[in-house]
């Protein structure tokens, strides 16, 4: 992996159960791992779905290897929030590559 192409620094977010006094639930994002990331275009479309147009994007995300990343993470990069949809480890070149899609929200 050549450490030139990593540009973009990125914030991995892992979720936590959050439970109010009456026992509602409610997901919280914390800040888990930041680093620097090679960020590249995958695909894009936009469509209509019920009425209403969403954008959709997918990036590919490679960062040097961590053994603690999870697929139930999620992923900012410049204030947007991506779900990870798939993990590539590869450890010949000790980096792991998401398959990301944007939150719509």
């Amino acid at each position: 992996m050549n450490a030139g192409t990593m540009r973009d620094i990125i914030t991995v977010e892992s979720m936590i159960i959050d439970r109010d006094e009456m026992g509602g639930q409610r997901q919280l994002w914390n800040p888990y791992w930041r680093g620097k990331a090679w960020v590249r275009f995958s695909s894009g479309a936009r469509k209509v779905e019920n009425g209403e147009t969403v954008n959709t994007m997918t990036k590919k995300v490679t960062v040097r290897h961590h053994p603690r990343f999870t697929p139930d993470m999620r992923i900012d990069i410049g204030g947007l929030k991506y779900r990870i949809l798939s993990m590539d480890v590869n450890r010949k070149d000790m980096s792991v590559t998401f398959s990301v899609e944007l939150i719509n929200e």
